[in-house]
């Protein structure tokens, strides 16, 4: 008599409480008196429902699975007091769990806390587990309005690396010339990355006059800022990047009867802007291409035995197509 007159004061108290505590989720629990009590309390700071049930006649543990299901709860919770100490059963739908653990306990209020502490870290221990191996059954926001929002784990920053033969034509007055380009970038935001391009001197480009033959060797080096407006995209990258750097040039003349030989090296500013699009073939590969064109600043005339062998002036264009790694 006096069993059921403690749970029904425990029912009427849940009745009263206010149920902005809780939530649709809920416990069920098996225990008498102040230990129900105390357990009820502390569950509804967590925004748990509890619902009260007498000790099923049955020892198989497998009963509170069965009575977390019947009323839709989230785990049962099961306070035994024992010779020795005090058995804490929690059955986890969650995570299809059964834990079991034995305090030492010597009687009293402060006994009964301990109790009732250790089966709601039980219980928060066993949600835990979500948060590592998702379960499919059960929805996280259960889990993230128990437990907490989890702490975001920052991402590692991209890195890409571009390697691609490359052709530089215009602003100069000579054939176009091949080069072997590389860029790296560094990921700076969700549609930001910074890093840099160069493309070395490779293959001179070639010019023959009346006064003789010319060859032009150029190259570029430039820090570069890539808008990426499609960061979730996951095939297709279409980029736009402003380049500023250094364009160097030596420009070497084998001159007729008419003209002597000479060479001239100097370098001038280059502000470049261009579009590339990458196709991912998987996470870590893609195929890339890429088109731009800029100002060298001022033009430059490179001058062999006071005569001008070659000019750089602007538009300076390169267009490339190779390929992209992700590191």
């Amino acid at each position: 008599m006096k069993r059921r007159l403690e749970l029904t004061l425990a029912g009427l108290l849940a009745l009263g409480a206010p149920r902005s505590l809780y939530a649709a989720d809920r416990v069920v629990v098996l225990a008498e008196g102040p230990l129900a009590l105390r357990l009820q309390a502390e569950l509804a700071q967590l925004g748990i429902d509890t619902v009260f049930r007498e000790r099923p006649a049955s020892s198989d543990p497998r009963v509170l699975e069965t009575m977390a299901e019947d009323n839709d709860a989230i785990a049962t919770i099961l306070l035994e007091r024992q010779p020795a100490g005090m058995d804490i059963w929690i059955a986890d739908r969650t995570t299809e769990k059964m834990v079991l653990r034995r305090i030492p306990v010597e009687g009293g209020a402060g006994s009964e806390a301990t109790a009732v502490t250790k089966s709601v870290e039980l219980l928060r221990a066993s949600l835990l587990e979500i948060r590592i191996s998702p379960s499919p059954t059960r929805s996280s926001d259960v889990v993230e309005r128990i437990l907490g929002p989890a702490l975001a784990v920052p991402s590692a920053p991209i890195l890409t690396l571009r390697l691609a033969p490359t052709v530089l034509f215009g602003g100069t007055g000579f054939p176009p010339s091949a080069h072997l380009a590389a860029d790296i970038g560094l990921q700076a935001g969700d549609y930001l990355t910074l890093g840099a391009t160069i493309v070395p001197p490779t293959f001179p480009a070639s010019l023959s006059v009346l006064e003789g033959d010319l060859s032009l060797s150029q190259g570029l080096g430039m820090f570069v800022s890539e808008v990426h407006p499609f960061p979730d995209s996951r095939w297709l990258d279409p980029r736009a990047s402003l380049g500023l750097g250094v364009h160097v040039a030596y420009a070497e003349a084998e001159g007729s009867a008419q003209r002597a030989n000479g060479d001239d090296l100097g370098a001038t500013a280059v502000l470049n802007l261009s579009l590339g699009l990458s196709l991912w073939a998987t996470e870590q590969f893609a195929i890339d291409s890429e088109f731009g064109c800029g100002l060298t600043l001022p033009k430059t005339d490179y001058v062999v035995d006071g005569r001008t062998a070659a000019s750089v002036g602007w538009p300076l264009c390169s267009g490339s197509l190779g390929v992209g790694f992700k590191l």
